[in-house]
């Protein structure tokens, strides 16, 4: 018979298992639409769906990589109405950004 103590460590050996595979099986998602305005103070992106139906808030940061067209640039002037593809993790935290000309 298993004793009370081995079982609760058991259960919570369990417990941490569950959350951490939770943690570490999160994905990435790609969004595309077109930007409806960038605030450089706060690194902040909010970019409209291209159903034009969702609006939504991202994060940028100093890890965030920047594209044209699928080629790394150093440097990037984003304006309102850029047609872009975004990577984001799971805390809306930019991790690729492509500006995507036409």
């Amino acid at each position: 018979m298993i004793r009370k103590a081995t079982l609760v460590s058991l259960l919570i050996a369990f417990a941490l298992s569950v959350s951490f595979i939770g943690i570490a099986s999160a994905k990435n998602a790609t969004v595309t639409g077109a930007i409806e305005k960038v605030n450089l103070k706060t690194k902040t992106l909010v970019l409209k769906d291209d159903q034009g139906s969702d609006s939504k808030t991202f994060n940028l940061t100093s890890q965030t990589e920047y594209k044209i067209n699928g080629k790394s640039v150093t440097q990037i002037n984003l304006k309102t109405g850029d047609k872009v593809q975004i990577e984001v993790n799971s805390k809306n935290t930019v991790l690729t950004l492509d500006v995507k000309s036409s």
